[in-house]
């Protein structure tokens, strides 16, 4: 009976997950109807009462007069919602030319919209400090790394003696040090959090934010910066040995990183790293996303093309030509991971799994090939957070796109598992 009890309360969870997901997929769409002016898709998802308070007419009105005070849509900044009696809440912090707005949307719980509002932003976009960081235990300052000096920020805990360090690669695209995605900073989080915890932290601007590229490869995307970064970590007097954070694109060559200095490196944490060649991933975010966007049939099949070795060197897909792809399926991060054991190089491998990006598929080979005890007794780890989207933020029931604009910070047990594994790492090391 208690088994009975237990699965009952878990498919409950479950089905309450799903529905929210559910409403959160409607809000979003409704949103992104009315912006790009499609109010009759809009008022279809209206409910009978609101058909008769803001019919079709009157809805095209109020988008144009919008539009007419304040200018065109720009962009969604960040949404969040919450629970009002029967209702769900949905806030879309929007950007238009002259202002900030919020475009609010009840749901009833038939998916259904009860009430639509927009209003001006009173919202407060500034980062704000994760509870369990304590700014008080460290110092920030910054940095420049490598031949472009590349802008950074190295965290160094406050007290005397020496400190592990951590530096930290980020995913890819241009991205900024904080790795900063709609209105979250996940390496802020990480940087701040393990600083609290007594790790040194260096982060830094990918290279392609500030550098036209000249050779568009993973070593000068990613990997000579890393490498630059390491190097500065370790003639610093306060650093007693260096891990390696790696997320995403930057898990999934963080171990050509440590087997390119592994002299130096004690360790790697690779979140949401993909286990097989980039286009394949890609490939299965394009077909994911078909449900939410409008996605280009001409982008889906030059990413065809690529998986199948037939588009050309300098053809461009998402920013970057397919030689690019084709230099990166080369590299085989198992291979390499199994190579970082052989040197003694132990790794924590964490996935999310409400994460679309990096999906089930990789993290299926990763548990297939090394969950297993030859590597749990090297010391090495391979682990789900549960409620985590890509970002390793806390995805509150919400599996879309729609996920990186609600506002969070890293969870807290994802630092702490983090902490406790390099902490005993660290102790066995001894």
């Amino acid at each position: 009976m208690k088994r009975l009890k237990i699965f009952i309360v878990i498919v409950f969870l479950l089905l309450s997950t799903l529905a929210l997901s559910d409403k959160a997929d409607k809000a979003y769409f409704f949103f992104q109807n009315f912006v790009k002016n499609e109010y009759d898709k809009c008022y279809s998802d209206f409910d009978e009462t609101m058909k008769k308070a803001l019919p079709l007419n009157k809805l095209e009105q109020i988008g144009k007069q919008i539009e007419n005070l304040y200018g065109p849509f720009e962009k969604l900044d960040r949404m969040y919602f919450y629970q009002k009696g029967d209702y769900t809440i949905f806030v879309f912090i929007t950007k238009f030319k002259k202002a900030m707005l919020d475009i609010i949307i009840s749901m009833d719980k038939d998916e259904k919209i009860a009430g639509f509002w927009i209003r001006p932003s009173s919202y407060d976009t500034r980062y704000a400090t994760p509870h369990y960081v304590k700014k008080s235990k460290f110092i920030e300052k910054d940095v420049k790394i490598g031949k472009y000096g590349l802008p950074g920020k190295i965290c160094i805990p406050k007290g005397e003696g020496k400190f592990p360090a951590v530096v930290m690669l980020s995913g890819s695209g241009p991205n900024d040090m904080d790795e900063t995605i709609g209105p979250n900073k996940p390496f802020k989080d990480l940087a701040w959090g393990l600083a609290t915890e007594g790790f040194v932290t260096l982060r830094y601007d990918k290279r392609y934010r500030h550098v036209k590229p000249k050779d568009f490869t993973p070593y000068e995307e990613v990997i000579e910066d890393a490498l630059a970064a390491i190097d500065y970590l370790a003639k610093q007097p306060y650093v007693s040995s260096i891990f390696i954070l790696g997320h995403s694109l930057g898990a999934y060559l963080a171990p050509s990183v440590a087997l390119a200095s592994s002299h130096k490196i004690t360790g790697l944490v690779l979140l949401a790293p993909p286990a097989r060649p980039l286009e394949d991933v890609l490939y299965d975010q394009l077909e994911f996303l078909k449900q939410y966007e409008d996605i280009d049939e001409e982008l889906i099949k030059k990413v065809e093309l690529l998986k199948e070795s037939k588009l050309p060197d300098e053809d461009f897909v998402l920013g970057a030509p397919a030689k690019y792809y084709y230099a990166l399926r080369k590299y085989d991060i198992i291979r390499s991971l199994k190579e970082c054991a052989k040197k003694g190089i132990k790794f924590f491998a964490a996935f999310a799994n409400d994460d679309y990006q990096v999906s089930v598929k990789d993290r299926e080979i990763f548990f297939n090939i090394f969950w297993q005890p030859e590597y749990y007794k090297h010391g090495s780890v391979v682990t789900l957070f549960p409620d985590s989207n890509h970002l390793f933020i806390p995805s509150g029931g919400v599996i879309g796109p729609q996920q990186y604009f609600l506002e969070g910070h890293v969870g807290e047990d994802v630092i702490s598992n983090i902490v406790e594994w390099m902490r005993r790492i660290l102790k066995n090391s001894k």
